[in-house]
């Protein structure tokens, strides 16, 4: 599948989430999904890494599981102008830390293209070195930093299809709370256009 096909996947996919209320048992409820890709805006700023530059040829930006009333995303590529604002949360979490011994050697120059929207978790990649052009995501919880795919494209492809454990990792931090009402909810299953059931607790 090449990125023009990727895109037109993408805006062809959605589906519903079923969900169960975080605190207390018995409550359930379908949300929709979808995923809102955003048209290319030029090239300035992407450096020729991995597959970066053929990534933000075809794409803008990315917003994974969009619950539009919510506003809760699962997952965020951001557009290139978003960048260093990114970059700027992200060294926040890093201040005062010893990165000779705490970080590796690569994130003093990744770009932050990314981010778990509501979590404090990023999406970085490294520019140079073994792991250049590499997806990892930082997760401020222990300030762990983990590969998560070889390029940009395959990252996004993975994001399409969750297995229960990518599933639970991928909604962690949606709770869907919408406007008038406060519940918090927790995804349980995914059922999508595609034929994918897919549950947490599988």
């Amino acid at each position: 599948m090449n990125l023009s096909e990727l895109k037109q996947v993408l805006r062809a996919h959605s589906g519903t989430f079923l969900c169960v209320t975080r605190h207390g048992a018995g409550s359930e409820k379908s949300v929709p999904f979808r995923h809102e890709v955003m048209e290319p805006m030029g090239l300035d700023g992407v450096p020729d890494v991995g597959d970066l530059r053929s990534f933000y040829e075809v794409f803008g930006g990315i917003i994974f599981y969009l619950h539009e009333a919510s506003g809760d995303a699962a997952r965020y590529i951001a557009p290139v102008h978003a960048w260093p604002g990114l970059h700027q949360d992200f060294s926040a979490w890093l201040e005062g830390l010893d990165q000779a011994e705490h970080l590796p050697d690569w994130v003093a120059t990744a770009l932050v293209i990314g981010e778990e929207p509501h979590s404090g978790n990023y999406v970085l990649i490294p520019v140079a070195g073994d792991e250049a052009g590499g997806v990892y995501h930082f997760d401020h919880d222990g300030f762990e930093f983990s590969r998560h795919a070889d390029s940009l494209a395959q990252y996004t492809r993975d994001l399409l299809d969750l297995d229960s454990r990518s599933l639970a990792y991928a909604t962690t931090f949606m709770c869907f709370v919408e406007e008038g009402d406060q519940v918090q909810w927790h995804v349980k299953e995914l059922h999508d256009n595609r034929g994918n059931h897919v549950s947490c607790e599988a």
